[in-house]
């Protein structure tokens, strides 16, 4: 057992040596009192000092709350981006059927009197005609909202 003193009080003596820790001894009958070093700045020591250090903010509010609120308008602005990306591709999608419709007409207007060209814009404006019934219809039932500008 006094073998083991010895030891550990002679660990003691080089960590002070070597400046790893503030050693204080009184007359050798009580245990050493041991301040630790100053850590580096790097390292896993000081990582998980700034962790620990981080659990509470330097006005008092816990730092688990302030990441909630973090994510919380993370996920406000996803779901923000989330709407603005979906009005963009039906927006895409609408301007391809129009350019698509748009060349269809292009073609038959090559020559307007041949019986194809006549029949295609026979069906477009059934087609043209139902969609108006269908609009008229939903606004009817208040299916859809009204445009501002058309009020």
């Amino acid at each position: 057992m006094a073998l083991e003193m010895t030891d550990f009080v002679g660990t003691d003596r080089v960590n002070a040596e070597l400046g790893l820790d503030d050693v204080e001894s009184g007359d050798g009958s009580e245990t050493p009192v041991i301040h630790s070093a100053i850590r580096p700045d790097v390292g896993k020591k000081a990582d998980k000092k700034r962790k620990l250090n981080a659990t509470e903010s330097s006005d008092g509010d816990s730092l688990a709350l302030k990441e909630l609120l973090a994510v919380e308008e993370a996920v406000a602005a996803t779901k923000e981006k989330n709407v603005s990306l979906k009005e963009s591709l039906l927006i895409q999608q609408e301007s391809l059927r129009v350019a698509a419709l748009n060349s269809r007409i292009a073609f038959f207007q090559q020559c307007p009197d041949s019986e194809a060209s006549k029949m295609f814009f026979a069906m477009q404006s059934k087609l043209f005609l139902a969609e108006m019934e269908e609009d008229n219809r939903r606004l009817a039932d208040g299916k859809v909202e009204m445009h501002p500008s058309d009020k």
